[in-house]
Formats: structure tokens, sequence, C-alpha cells
């Protein structure tokens, strides 16, 4: 302690007289940063402990000292090793917590992080900080590039469903019945020349056709109407291709048809639908889908790749950042901003931050500037 006179001993015993008022230790580091002296005959003229220190340095040395002294008999354990700002946290533990706070900011701040900032905890400054912002930067791109895919994917899954629907509205028959020609109208004149009852057929000039198994159990779309003149007719062989057809797209439904569940939307194959033909066309569903829908299908099969790689696949090799981790890195990023405050939540339980603050070392990091505190509290016990 330097020994005071005349006006710097009157200061120290009126400042210690307001500090020594407040209960706790941080009340009493507030008195000192915001208590003001009133001047009994002028209330107007002021002086801040502050200032009071600003002009009398050792008055703040004494009144430093004094707080530490007490400071360390009050919250530490001085009859025992290693017990120096608590008795019930150990200085190890809390040298610990300062260790994992300064490298949690060192990568969440970067080159922001200052040492005197050590016992601060700002979520502001850690959202300001390079690790925040180039996982966001790192999100947006992601993000940005996955909407760009899910977009060209839309398109891509909406012109195959076009297509299809293209060609199920001209599907007017199978490619069995096309095959064996049972699908065209009877000639009654020519059938009557043979056998002259076939002329009784002459019923009716049209035939409209009704949705039937086909169209019930595949999905396939209703053939168009088949008009008749009075000199043609149904061809009842038709009848039995087409249910040699639907038996035939059940075998297929049963054998590989479920394997479209599995599918992404535009990806099935839908085999059912490759024995139908459309005369319009010309075509039979199975040379629709070569042609016309597999290079679509071919585009989308690239574009949903190009989805799971960006999913699955570091987004910058230098930041170790995965697509599909994004969510996770975040998650992670405000739980170890949660966890400093939980480690300097345990700090402020003991008088460390308070000894800080009072000495206020120049240190480059944290052990430099836990060294500073004990040496200065070693000296002071001297």
């Amino acid at each position: 302690m330097i020994e005071l006179k005349g006006k710097q001993k009157l200061w120290y015993k009126y400042i210690l007289e307001q500090v020594d008022k407040q209960d706790s230790y941080e009340d009493k580091m507030h008195a000192l940063d915001t208590y003001k002296f009133v001047n009994p005959k002028d209330r107007s003229n002021t002086k801040s402990i502050q200032e009071l220190f600003n002009q009398y340095p050792d008055v703040k040395s004494n009144v430093q000292n004094y707080l530490l002294k007490n400071l360390v008999l009050d919250l530490g354990n001085p009859d025992a090793t290693g017990f120096t700002f608590s008795k019930t946290i150990p200085d190890q533990e809390i040298f610990t917590h300062l260790r994992a706070i300064e490298k949690s900011k060192k990568k969440l701040l970067g080159d922001s992080y200052k040492v005197e900032g050590i016992l601060t905890h700002n979520p502001e400054e850690y959202d300001q900080g390079e690790y925040y912002q180039r996982l966001m930067e790192d999100a947006d791109q992601a993000l940005n590039k996955t909407s760009d895919l899910d977009k060209q994917i839309g398109n891509i899954q909406s012109a195959i469903k076009a297509s299809r629907a293209y060609f199920d509205q001209r599907a007017n028959t199978n490619i069995l019945s096309q095959g064996l020609g049972t699908d065209k109208p009877v000639d009654l004149d020519w059938y009557a020349s043979i056998f002259p009852p076939f002329g009784a057929l002459k019923l009716s000039t049209k035939f409209e056709q009704t949705p039937g198994l086909s169209e019930f159990l595949f999905g396939d779309p209703t053939p168009p109407k088949k008009v008749f003149t009075d000199k043609t007719a149904y061809n009842p062989l038709e009848a039995v291709t087409d249910l040699a057809s639907l038996i035939s797209k059940g075998v297929m439904q049963a054998g590989a048809g479920w394997l479209d569940w599995f599918k992404d939307k535009g990806q099935e194959i839908i085999e059912n639908r490759k024995l139908n033909y459309s005369d319009e066309l010309e075509m039979s569903g199975s040379a629709w889908e070569r042609e016309n829908i597999a290079p679509n299908q071919a585009i989308l099969d690239s574009l949903m790749n190009e989805k799971e790689e960006l999913i699955n696949t570091d987004l910058l090799p230098e930041t170790s950042l995965n697509y599909s981790n994004i969510t996770n890195k975040i998650e992670e990023y405000r739980n170890e901003k949660d966890l400093n405050q939980t480690r300097l939540d345990k700090i402020n339980e003991t008088g460390f931050d308070e000894a800080l603050r009072l000495i206020n070392p120049e240190a480059g990091n944290v052990q430099e500037l836990y060294d500073e505190v004990l040496r200065s509290l070693d000296n002071l016990q001297e």
C-alpha cells in the first residue's frame, strides 16, 4: 500500500466508505465506475470516482489493492492452494474455461478476437465474426443452387407428364390388337359375300367405347371413340386381343410396376403403358417412351444426381462444410455461443472477473493474462 497524505488520504477514505456500502463485488465495481461525490455547498459541482482516480493515481492503486485483498479473503480460500478466487471452484477450472473461451472465440471471431474481451459475451459480436459470415455465405450458395436445381427438376417433370398425357390421349389400342389387325373394323360386305348371315350384323352406325378394366386397373386413358359406317362393325376378335393385353399388363405390373413406388416423380418406367398403341401417332407406348420420355428422364437423372452430389459433398473444400450438415453447423454454432456463456457464468461465480477488471493487465493471450493476475496478487500479499 502507498502511504497517502492530505487530500489523497481523505478521498481514499470517502471512496472506501462508498465501496463498502455495497453488498456484492459486482456492486462495488459498479460504484467505482458510476458514483459521483456532490459538493454540499454547490450541488452542481460533482466529482466521480474515476475522475479522482485520474487525478490521484496513488488513491486508485490503494483502492484497487484494498479490493483485491478483500476479494481474495472473502471469496477465495487463502488457507488452501489453488483456490484463489473461489472456495469451491479451483483456479485450474477457471483457467480451463478461459482457454476454452479463447479457442472458441478465435475460431468464431477470427481477426476481430481480442484477449481484452475474453470475459464479455455479445451474441451480435459472434454473428459479425468471420466464421458465421462464411457459414451464411455457404448456406446461401447451397440454397440458391438447390433452388435452381429444384426449378429445373420441376420443369423436366412437367414436360414428362405432359408428354405422357399427349400420347395417352391418342393411344386407341394395344400392340397385340394392332399387330394382328383386330382393332380394325370388320368389312361386312366382304364377310357377307362369303357368308350371307353376316349382313345381319349391320345393327348400328356407331359404337362408343366406354372405360374398361385396363383403364380401371392401370390408369390407361379411355380409347377414342370408334366410328363405324353401315358397311363396317366392331371386330369381335378385338375383345380377345384386348383380354390378352390386359393379362400381359397385369403380369408386367406385378413383376416390375411396384418399383415405381420408390422412384421420384418423372422417373417412373410405367411398364404396362408400353403395350399401348396410337394409330394417329403410328407409335407404340414403348417407342414413345424411348424417343420422347427417355431423353428427358436422362436430363432429370442428371439433375437429381447433381442435387444429390451437392447435398452429400463439400460445398467449398476450404470450409469443410457440407450442405446436408449446414443446418447442423448453424445449430452447433449457436450451441457453442451458449456454451461460452455457460463457461463465462461459471467464471463469474468466482472473483476472477472482478480481479481482472481491477488489475486490467496487458496481455496477448489468456495464458499471459491469467499469469499476470496471479502475479499481481502475489505482489499484493508481499
